[in-house]
Order: structure tokens, then C-alpha cells, then sequence
């Protein structure tokens, strides 16, 4: 991991709260390697030892779009787990927690106050987080923002905003 994004993240760590959560996201919105619709998260889990450590190399090498990602760092849980690595189990199961706590910290879930993702795939860990699933997801546009609808089964919605990762999309488009 380079110094831009290192720094911010270990103050993260060390001092979890939504400015230090925002400042680590704003350096990855920045990094010119940003896509938020990369495939970082399209590894194979198995129990073959080989086959776990080339999906770990694989997950550690898109760091700028997994840095934040509680799926990718709970996959890494889980890998360390299979690996019988129990240290770094605990660890990544701590960072996908504070994750998911960033995420969470950046709004209510409302449509006043949508998380602020950095990836689809953030959407689907916070509603796997709090046990929800999907009905129906819609792009909505709002007042200059884009905005993901997404109705549960249970009827609850939430709101995510996706404006910052349309926008690198689209400057990665020309």
C-alpha cells in the first residue's frame, strides 16, 4: 500500500470516527486507479491452501478499491481462518467491522442522509450487515446526486449514494 493511502487509513484505525472514515475515502475517490465497478471482489474461496493464498494476493492487490470494503475484508477473515492464521483472522475481521462502522458513520440510510459508498458491492455488505435482502434496487437522481433505492423484503428502504463513484466512472470513461 502506498504512503497516500496508508497514512489516512492507519489514522482510521487508530482513530475511528466519520472525518478520519471521509479523509481515507476521499483519497481512494482520488487515486486514479479508483473504479468502482472493478471486479476486486471476484475471487474463488475453497479449502485447497493454494487456491486461498492466490485469492489473498488477488484481494491485496486491488487495494485502493478494497481498502474500504467490509466484504473484502471479511474475505480475508475467512482466508486467514481456512489458512489456521488466527492473528490476522482477528484483524481483518476488525477492519471489516470498522468498515462497515465508516460506511455506516457517512449518513442514516435515508434519503436525506444516504451512506456515502464507494462501491455497489458496499451496498450488499450493509444490507448482508444488518440481515436485510433485496426486493428491488432503482437509480434515482436527486438534485444533482444519484442516489441507489433500495427496497428490502421486509418493505424497510434504504438509500445509498452512489454520486462519487458515477462520477470516477465517468471521468475513467472520458
Amino acid at each position: 500500500m502506498d504512503e497516500r493511502l496508508r497514512q489516512p487509513f492507519f489514522d482510521y484505525l487508530g482513530d475511528p470516527g466519520p472525518e478520519s472514515f471521509l479523509a481515507v475515502r476521499d483519497v481512494v475517490l482520488a487515486d486514479p486507479r479508483y473504479d468502482p465497478y472493478g471486479g476486486g471482489l471476484d475471487v474463488t474461496l475453497s479449502e485447497d491452501p493454494q487456491s486461498l493464498l492466490e485469492a489473498r494476493a488477488q484481494l491485496r492487490s486491488d487495494v485502493v478499491n478494497l481498502l474500504l470494503s467490509p466484504g473484502a475484508h471479511m474475505m480475508l477473515s475467512f482466508i486467514a481462518k481456512k489458512l489456521d492464521q488466527q492473528e490476522e483472522r482477528e484483524v481483518e475481521s476488525h477492519i471489516a467491522v470498522l468498515c462497515m462502522k465508516g460506511l455506516k458513520g457517512t449518513g442514516d440510510g435515508s434519503q436525506d442522509r444516504p451512506y456515502r459508498v464507494l462501491r455497489v458491492s458496499d451496498e450488499h455488505d450493509h444490507l448482508s450487515w444488518e440481515q436485510l435482502e433485496l426486493r428491488r434496487q432503482e437509480l434515482v437522481q436527486q438534485g444533482g446526486r444519484f442516489l441507489d433505492r433500495v427496497e428490502c423484503t421486509d418493505g424497510q428502504v434504504v438509500w445509498f449514494d452512489v454520486t462519487d463513484p458515477r462520477a470516477a466512472l465517468e471521468r475513467r470513461l472520458g
